[in-house]
């Protein structure tokens, strides 16, 4: 799993350092997963670039990617440490395809 994570950050490389975002792994050793994995890209991707664009506007900062072992299945964070979510768009974050209208040439969750 390490790996796939890695090669996903490798794959956004030029966007990372373009927008000053440094990306840190914490994944426990040996976890292999059986997945659709262009699903799982998308999922990771999107995160990355939605704290890019929203939690830090662009100038830079850290995500914590954390993977880690559960009883059953694994646990998969993005973490990001930026401005948060406005408290007019944190009511609609669980809505499919909600965006607040920034411009973005990536995509967003849910679509």
């Amino acid at each position: 799993m390490f790996e796939y994570v890695s090669k996903i950050i490798l794959s956004i490389k030029q966007h990372l350092e373009s927008s000053g975002v440094l990306i840190n792994i914490d994944c426990d050793s040996d976890i292999e997963i059986v997945t659709n994995t262009r699903a799982l890209y998308e999922v990771v991707v999107n995160l990355i670039f939605n704290a890019i664009l929203h939690a830090y506007k662009q100038q830079g900062g850290t995500i914590d990617i954390h993977i880690h072992r559960l009883k059953e299945g694994i646990s998969l964070i993005v973490e990001d440490y930026g401005s948060g979510i406005d408290a007019e768009n944190l009511k609609h974050i669980f809505e499919p395809f909600f965006y607040n209208k920034t411009w973005c040439r990536w995509n967003w969750l849910g679509a």
